[in-house]
């Protein structure tokens, strides 16, 4: 049984994965082409910064050192901050922490300049965080990773989102593609902005 990932949507060739047992495709070309329309309106929706307070989050570790990075857009308002520093020795290598520190900052960027007006739009590129951060919304704190429910930084990213109980959205991006698409593009500055500051 193969499972198709929502972030390979463009890879929809995938989905004819049974036509040598059934000698014909599962969808036909139209159908593959109206499902890119629609996620691709999908997509454009959830960085659309009139309708979303839109974060987009990245970090990145290697060996003692780790970097965090944020961009938050509101409307004609823009926030973004990058910084590194040294890690513990617990989370050395972990880029599970980087995530999550750059989500923190986030959040707490979000609040301290009431950007509270519109849902929050997260996008990230960590498949791990992504869908912890789901059971959270979902109320399902009993599937969270154990050892994330260990961090004392996802706690308090967890009482943050259950404190306020303000709606949000996430979307996980595949990175370092060459899609044009804003979502993409700001992911990508993200990206670059926590690897430059991983290497200063």
């Amino acid at each position: 049984k193969k499972h198709i990932k929502l972030k390979d949507i463009h890879n929809l060739k995938n989905l004819h994965f049974i036509y040598e047992k059934f000698k014909r495709p599962l969808i036909m070309d139209t159908e593959i082409k109206e499902m890119r329309i629609k996620m691709d309106n999908f997509l454009e929706e959830k960085s659309d910064s009139n309708k979303f307070t839109v974060i987009y989050t990245d970090g990145s570790s290697f060996e003692n050192k780790y970097s965090a990075a944020c961009l938050i857009e509101n409307g004609n308002r823009k926030f973004e901050k990058v910084f590194s520093n040294k890690a513990k020795e617990e989370v050395k290598n972990n880029s599970n922490y980087s995530e999550l520190v750059a989500i923190y900052t986030a959040l707490d960027i979000v609040f301290k300049n009431n950007l509270l007006d519109k849902p929050l739009s997260f996008v990230l590129d960590s498949d791990f965080i992504s869908i912890n951060l789901r059971w959270i919304k979902e109320k399902r704190y009993d599937l969270v990773d154990k050892n994330l429910k260990k961090s004392s930084l996802f706690r308090k990213i967890y009482k943050m989102l259950n404190y306020f109980d303000f709606n949000y959205v996430l979307t996980t991006v595949k990175s370092h593609t060459n899609n044009n698409m804003d979502l993409y593009l700001k992911n990508k500055i993200v990206d670059e902005m926590a690897n430059k500051a991983l290497k200063s």
